[in-house]
């Protein structure tokens, strides 16, 4: 197991407030983990370093680049992906998702039935879950940006 600089190993550390294991919380730490092999120490470290430069357009999460990935990522979380949208808005005072997203947020698709909200929230999941995870273990992840300011949604000048 890889193991930052406190020697804690990324690993799942949420309890679900809904009162069951978060699968997306996992599959997002299983990822870091696979990422970090590489690196002898500090790894998690360096692996957030290159995620936080880009996020999850800049296609380091292979698994979230191509629409049937895409799609199948975010039916297999959608529940998980939900309840941090919700938290997110919730924090934020979001009511609408186009306030969160902009101009990336497709107003005639609410329900995220297509392909590029479903994007836009799978995207925000994983990205989301990480920037929660390395809170937790004391890894800046104050440099990531909230969503309302997210690389998934907003343009570079605001």
């Amino acid at each position: 197991m890889v193991k930052n600089e406190y020697g804690k190993p990324l690993r799942k550390l949420i309890l679900s407030e809904r009162g069951k294991e978060d699968k997306l919380e996992r599959y997002v730490c299983a990822w870091f983990n696979s990422q970090a092999r590489p690196y002898p120490e500090g790894g998690i470290e360096k692996v957030w370093e290159n995620f936080s430069q880009g996020g999850c357009r800049s296609g380091i999460v292979s698994t979230l680049t191509s629409p049937p990935d895409i799609a199948k990522f975010y039916k297999r979380f959608k529940n998980e992906i939900n309840y941090l949208l919700v938290c997110e808005m919730s924090d934020q005072q979001i009511t609408l998702l186009s306030d969160m997203f902009g101009e990336e947020w497709d107003q005639a698709d609410p329900l995220a039935m297509g392909y590029q909200n479903q994007k836009v929230l799978s995207w925000f999941g994983f990205e989301e879950m990480a920037r929660v995870l390395m809170s937790l273990h004391s890894i800046r992840a104050d440099s990531w940006p909230t969503h309302d300011r997210a690389l998934i949604g907003e343009k570079a000048n605001e």
